[in-house]
């Protein structure tokens, strides 16, 4: 759960905020 829970967090508002992270 604590998995699923941190990467719900970035798809769902980490594009916005976390997307440079994704990115590089």
């Amino acid at each position: 759960i604590r998995r699923a829970v941190k990467r719900h967090s970035q798809v769902s508002g980490g594009r916005r905020s976390g997307g440079r992270n994704n990115n590089g």
